[in-house]
Protein backbone atom coordinates (compact mmCIF):
# COMPACT_ATOMS: atom_id res chain seq x y z
CA UNK A 1 0.00 0.00 0.00
CA UNK A 2 3.16 2.71 -0.10
CA UNK A 3 4.51 4.75 3.04
CA UNK A 4 1.95 5.67 5.13
CA UNK A 5 3.26 9.63 5.59
CA UNK A 6 4.00 10.51 9.48
CA UNK A 7 3.34 8.66 12.63
CA UNK A 8 4.84 5.64 11.07
CA UNK A 9 7.40 3.53 12.67
CA UNK A 10 10.38 3.13 10.83
CA UNK A 11 13.02 1.80 13.22
CA UNK A 12 12.84 -0.34 16.37
CA UNK A 13 15.63 -2.06 18.08
CA UNK A 14 16.38 -3.75 21.53
CA UNK A 15 19.39 -3.44 23.43
CA UNK A 16 21.58 -6.69 23.15
CA UNK A 17 23.02 -5.51 26.68
CA UNK A 18 19.89 -4.92 28.71
CA UNK A 19 16.59 -6.81 28.49
CA UNK A 20 13.42 -5.00 27.65
CA UNK A 21 15.59 -1.99 26.59
CA UNK A 22 13.61 -0.92 23.56
CA UNK A 23 14.49 2.50 20.58
CA UNK A 24 12.05 3.51 18.52
CA UNK A 25 12.06 6.09 15.15
CA UNK A 26 9.50 7.46 13.19
CA UNK A 27 9.29 8.89 10.13
CA UNK A 28 7.95 12.40 11.80
CA UNK A 29 11.50 12.14 13.50
CA UNK A 30 10.06 11.51 17.10
CA UNK A 31 12.86 9.04 18.58
CA UNK A 32 11.53 7.25 21.78
CA UNK A 33 12.85 4.77 24.39
CA UNK A 34 11.55 2.55 26.87
CA UNK A 35 13.13 0.77 29.77
CA UNK A 36 11.02 -1.40 30.42
CA UNK A 37 9.70 -3.94 27.63
CA UNK A 38 7.64 -0.89 26.65
CA UNK A 39 5.11 -0.37 29.22
CA UNK A 40 6.18 3.14 29.36
CA UNK A 41 8.16 5.44 27.01
CA UNK A 42 10.29 8.53 27.10
CA UNK A 43 10.31 10.99 24.16
CA UNK A 44 13.95 12.00 23.24
CA UNK A 45 15.25 15.70 22.20
CA UNK A 46 15.85 15.14 18.48
CA UNK A 47 19.61 15.55 17.46
CA UNK A 48 18.45 18.59 14.69
CA UNK A 49 15.61 20.52 15.89
CA UNK A 50 12.29 19.57 13.55
CA UNK A 51 10.32 22.09 11.81
CA UNK A 52 7.37 20.60 13.20
CA UNK A 53 4.75 24.14 12.17
CA UNK A 54 5.64 23.68 8.51
CA UNK A 55 5.98 19.63 8.99
CA UNK A 56 9.83 19.43 7.49
CA UNK A 57 10.38 16.46 10.04
CA UNK A 58 13.36 14.29 9.29
CA UNK A 59 12.76 10.45 8.74
CA UNK A 60 14.60 8.16 11.34
CA UNK A 61 16.04 5.63 9.11
CA UNK A 62 18.03 4.25 12.22
CA UNK A 63 17.71 3.66 15.94
CA UNK A 64 20.75 1.41 17.54
CA UNK A 65 21.31 0.18 20.64
CA UNK A 66 25.59 -0.35 21.38
CA UNK A 67 26.92 -3.79 21.60
CA UNK A 68 29.70 -2.39 24.14
CA UNK A 69 28.30 0.49 26.20
CA UNK A 70 24.62 0.61 27.73
CA UNK A 71 23.79 3.58 27.19
CA UNK A 72 24.61 4.54 24.10
CA UNK A 73 22.07 5.15 21.17
CA UNK A 74 23.09 5.49 17.83
CA UNK A 75 20.59 7.27 15.53
CA UNK A 76 20.38 7.95 11.68
CA UNK A 77 18.41 10.33 10.17
CA UNK A 78 17.65 10.92 6.51
CA UNK A 79 15.86 14.53 4.83
CA UNK A 80 15.88 13.09 1.44
CA UNK A 81 11.95 13.92 1.46
CA UNK A 82 12.96 17.87 1.96
CA UNK A 83 15.88 17.83 -0.09
CA UNK A 84 18.39 17.53 2.60
CA UNK A 85 21.04 15.29 1.48
CA UNK A 86 23.64 15.20 4.65
CA UNK A 87 24.57 12.48 6.04
CA UNK A 88 23.39 12.87 9.96
CA UNK A 89 24.28 9.95 12.06
CA UNK A 90 24.72 10.48 15.86
CA UNK A 91 24.90 8.72 19.29
CA UNK A 92 23.82 9.88 22.95
CA UNK A 93 24.98 8.22 26.11
CA UNK A 94 22.76 10.32 28.37
CA UNK A 95 18.94 9.92 27.32
CA UNK A 96 19.61 12.40 24.47
CA UNK A 97 20.37 15.43 26.52
CA UNK A 98 23.28 15.63 24.68
CA UNK A 99 24.42 14.67 21.14
CA UNK A 100 27.70 13.61 18.89
CA UNK A 101 27.95 14.01 15.54
CA UNK A 102 29.63 11.26 13.70
CA UNK A 103 31.80 11.80 11.08
CA UNK A 104 30.46 14.71 9.67
CA UNK A 105 32.97 15.56 7.53
CA UNK A 106 33.95 12.12 6.29
CA UNK A 107 31.23 10.76 4.94
CA UNK A 108 29.63 12.06 1.56
CA UNK A 109 25.94 14.26 1.28
CA UNK A 110 24.44 11.22 0.95
CA UNK A 111 20.80 10.40 3.22
CA UNK A 112 21.71 7.23 5.81
CA UNK A 113 19.13 4.62 5.42
CA UNK A 114 21.17 2.06 8.07
CA UNK A 115 23.82 1.63 10.66
CA UNK A 116 25.14 -1.54 11.88
CA UNK A 117 27.56 -2.33 14.96
CA UNK A 118 30.03 -5.27 15.59
CA UNK A 119 29.80 -6.77 18.52
CA UNK A 120 32.87 -8.20 18.27
CA UNK A 121 35.40 -5.54 17.66
CA UNK A 122 34.18 -2.05 19.75
CA UNK A 123 34.14 1.06 17.82
CA UNK A 124 33.47 -0.70 14.49
CA UNK A 125 30.30 0.73 12.96
CA UNK A 126 29.03 0.78 9.32
CA UNK A 127 26.47 2.98 7.46
CA UNK A 128 24.29 2.24 4.62
CA UNK A 129 23.77 5.50 2.49
CA UNK A 130 21.75 6.27 -0.83
CA UNK A 131 25.21 5.92 -2.86
CA UNK A 132 27.39 3.00 -0.86
CA UNK A 133 28.56 1.69 2.37
CA UNK A 134 31.09 2.79 4.90
CA UNK A 135 32.97 1.45 7.78
CA UNK A 136 34.47 3.70 11.25
CA UNK A 137 36.81 1.51 12.85
CA UNK A 138 36.84 4.15 15.92
CA UNK A 139 33.45 4.94 16.80
CA UNK A 140 32.27 6.84 13.97
CA UNK A 141 35.63 9.55 13.96
CA UNK A 142 36.24 8.73 10.74
CA UNK A 143 34.75 6.93 7.78
CA UNK A 144 36.00 4.89 4.53
CA UNK A 145 34.72 3.60 1.61
CA UNK A 146 33.95 0.01 2.61
CA UNK A 147 34.86 -1.79 -0.48
CA UNK A 148 35.48 -0.90 -4.04
CA UNK A 149 33.24 -3.67 -5.54
CA UNK A 150 30.39 -3.02 -4.02
CA UNK A 151 28.64 -0.21 -6.59
CA UNK A 152 27.18 3.20 -6.13
CA UNK A 153 23.92 2.10 -5.10
CA UNK A 154 21.66 2.56 -1.87
CA UNK A 155 21.89 0.83 0.39
CA UNK A 156 18.68 -0.41 2.41
CA UNK A 157 20.22 -2.78 5.45
CA UNK A 158 22.98 -3.63 6.92
CA UNK A 159 23.44 -7.32 9.33
CA UNK A 160 26.43 -8.31 10.73
CA UNK A 161 26.47 -12.79 10.62
CA UNK A 162 28.72 -13.01 13.51
CA UNK A 163 29.26 -16.59 13.48
CA UNK A 164 30.87 -16.08 10.05
CA UNK A 165 31.80 -12.38 10.41
CA UNK A 166 30.27 -11.67 7.74
CA UNK A 167 28.46 -8.53 6.78
CA UNK A 168 25.53 -8.53 4.68
CA UNK A 169 24.89 -5.61 2.67
CA UNK A 170 20.63 -4.82 0.81
CA UNK A 171 20.77 -2.71 -1.61
CA UNK A 172 17.75 -1.00 -3.88
CA UNK A 173 18.16 -2.81 -7.52
CA UNK A 174 21.63 -4.21 -6.87
CA UNK A 175 21.01 -7.62 -4.78
CA UNK A 176 22.46 -8.56 -1.56
CA UNK A 177 26.23 -8.38 -0.82
CA UNK A 178 28.24 -10.38 1.55
CA UNK A 179 31.54 -9.26 2.87
CA UNK A 180 34.20 -11.01 4.78
CA UNK A 181 35.02 -9.11 7.93
CA UNK A 182 38.19 -11.20 8.32
CA UNK A 183 40.52 -9.25 6.00
CA UNK A 184 39.64 -6.22 7.79
CA UNK A 185 40.89 -7.18 11.09
CA UNK A 186 43.38 -10.11 11.33
CA UNK A 187 45.90 -8.02 11.19
CA UNK A 188 45.18 -6.86 15.20
CA UNK A 189 45.26 -8.54 18.48
CA UNK A 190 41.76 -9.56 19.14
CA UNK A 191 42.01 -7.78 22.62
CA UNK A 192 42.86 -4.44 21.02
CA UNK A 193 40.04 -2.15 20.51
CA UNK A 194 39.78 -0.67 16.90
CA UNK A 195 39.89 3.09 18.33
CA UNK A 196 43.52 1.95 19.47
CA UNK A 197 44.31 -0.36 16.67
CA UNK A 198 43.71 2.09 13.70
CA UNK A 199 46.89 1.21 10.72
CA UNK A 200 48.75 4.23 10.31
CA UNK A 201 50.74 2.77 7.54
CA UNK A 202 50.05 0.80 4.68
CA UNK A 203 48.90 -2.95 5.01
CA UNK A 204 49.62 -5.28 2.69
CA UNK A 205 47.96 -8.77 3.27
CA UNK A 206 49.49 -12.52 2.51
CA UNK A 207 49.12 -13.68 -0.95
CA UNK A 208 47.93 -17.11 -0.93
CA UNK A 209 49.75 -19.66 -2.91
CA UNK A 210 49.29 -19.57 -7.33
CA UNK A 211 48.58 -22.87 -9.34
CA UNK A 212 50.58 -22.15 -11.92
CA UNK A 213 48.56 -23.41 -15.40
CA UNK A 214 49.61 -23.65 -19.01
CA UNK A 215 46.61 -22.54 -20.30
CA UNK A 216 47.09 -18.94 -18.79
CA UNK A 217 46.25 -16.54 -21.32
CA UNK A 218 44.08 -19.29 -23.63
CA UNK A 219 41.21 -17.93 -25.26
CA UNK A 220 38.01 -19.76 -23.87
CA UNK A 221 36.49 -19.03 -27.51
CA UNK A 222 38.18 -18.38 -30.74
CA UNK A 223 36.69 -14.81 -30.53
CA UNK A 224 37.07 -14.07 -26.79
CA UNK A 225 39.54 -12.24 -25.26
CA UNK A 226 42.48 -14.10 -23.19
CA UNK A 227 40.81 -14.57 -19.60
CA UNK A 228 43.17 -12.02 -16.78
CA UNK A 229 45.18 -14.15 -14.66
CA UNK A 230 45.36 -12.39 -11.20
CA UNK A 231 46.66 -12.74 -7.44
CA UNK A 232 44.64 -10.88 -5.15
CA UNK A 233 45.39 -9.20 -1.91
CA UNK A 234 43.60 -7.31 0.80
CA UNK A 235 45.18 -3.53 1.38
CA UNK A 236 45.06 -0.53 4.00
CA UNK A 237 45.37 2.53 2.98
CA UNK A 238 45.41 5.56 5.31
CA UNK A 239 45.25 7.93 2.74
CA UNK A 240 43.95 7.81 -1.72
CA UNK A 241 47.38 7.22 -3.03
CA UNK A 242 48.82 6.40 -6.89
CA UNK A 243 51.08 3.36 -7.00
CA UNK A 244 52.56 0.50 -9.34
CA UNK A 245 53.17 -3.22 -8.92
CA UNK A 246 56.64 -4.33 -8.64
CA UNK A 247 57.89 -7.79 -8.60
CA UNK A 248 61.43 -9.48 -7.59
CA UNK A 249 62.33 -13.18 -8.18
CA UNK A 250 65.27 -15.02 -6.03
CA UNK A 251 67.78 -13.26 -8.70
CA UNK A 252 66.59 -9.88 -7.40
CA UNK A 253 66.05 -9.21 -10.42
CA UNK A 254 63.32 -6.43 -10.43
CA UNK A 255 60.09 -6.24 -12.97
CA UNK A 256 57.01 -3.56 -12.97
CA UNK A 257 54.11 -5.84 -13.30
CA UNK A 258 50.80 -3.91 -14.86
CA UNK A 259 49.78 -0.38 -15.07
CA UNK A 260 49.55 2.30 -12.37
CA UNK A 261 46.85 1.69 -9.72
CA UNK A 262 44.42 3.77 -7.70
CA UNK A 263 43.67 3.38 -4.35
CA UNK A 264 41.41 4.85 -2.00
CA UNK A 265 41.46 5.45 1.51
CA UNK A 266 40.35 2.58 3.69
CA UNK A 267 40.51 -1.55 3.30
CA UNK A 268 40.02 -2.93 -0.72
CA UNK A 269 41.11 -5.69 -2.45
CA UNK A 270 43.51 -5.30 -5.03
CA UNK A 271 44.39 -7.92 -8.22
CA UNK A 272 48.08 -8.21 -8.92
CA UNK A 273 48.80 -9.24 -12.55
CA UNK A 274 50.37 -12.22 -13.14
CA UNK A 275 51.58 -10.77 -16.90
CA UNK A 276 54.99 -9.58 -17.57
CA UNK A 277 53.99 -7.91 -21.32
CA UNK A 278 51.49 -7.61 -23.92
CA UNK A 279 53.60 -7.46 -26.94
CA UNK A 280 55.14 -8.97 -28.59
CA UNK A 281 53.55 -12.34 -26.96
CA UNK A 282 52.39 -12.73 -23.33
CA UNK A 283 54.67 -13.96 -21.50
CA UNK A 284 53.41 -14.70 -17.56
CA UNK A 285 55.26 -15.14 -14.09
CA UNK A 286 56.56 -18.56 -14.04
CA UNK A 287 56.73 -20.84 -11.00
CA UNK A 288 58.68 -19.67 -8.31
CA UNK A 289 58.95 -18.06 -5.26
CA UNK A 290 59.04 -14.10 -5.56
CA UNK A 291 58.75 -10.35 -3.38
CA UNK A 292 55.64 -8.45 -4.63
CA UNK A 293 56.25 -4.97 -3.65
CA UNK A 294 53.94 -1.98 -4.32
CA UNK A 295 55.51 1.91 -4.86
CA UNK A 296 54.24 5.10 -5.23
CA UNK A 297 56.86 7.65 -6.30
CA UNK A 298 59.60 6.61 -3.98
CA UNK A 299 62.79 4.51 -4.20
CA UNK A 300 61.12 2.67 -1.11
CA UNK A 301 58.41 0.42 -1.40
CA UNK A 302 55.12 1.07 0.57
CA UNK A 303 54.58 -2.15 1.69
CA UNK A 304 55.70 -5.75 0.58
CA UNK A 305 54.47 -9.50 0.39
CA UNK A 306 55.72 -12.83 -0.34
CA UNK A 307 54.24 -14.55 -3.51
CA UNK A 308 54.74 -18.48 -4.21
CA UNK A 309 53.58 -20.19 -7.45
CA UNK A 310 53.31 -23.51 -7.60
CA UNK A 311 52.49 -26.63 -9.99
CA UNK A 312 50.70 -29.34 -9.55
CA UNK A 313 53.08 -31.57 -8.66
CA UNK A 314 53.93 -29.28 -5.87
Amino acid sequence: SGNVPFGTITSLHESPLRFGQLAVGTDDGLIEISRDGGNTWNALTSPIPQNTKRNELLWVSEVLWSHHHEQRLYVALNGYRLDHFDSWIFMTENDGRTWTRLGGNDLPCEPVNALAESASREGTLFAGTDGGAYVSFNDGSNWSAIHPDLPAVPVHDLVIQERENELVIGTHGRSIWVLELDAMWKHWDASELWSDAIPAAFVLSEIETIEFDEQWGERGWSWSEPRDVTADVDAFSPEPITAHWVITNDSTETTWIGDTIQLFRGWQSLSIPLKLQTSPEVEFIQPGSYIVSLYTDSATPLATSSLLIGTKDD
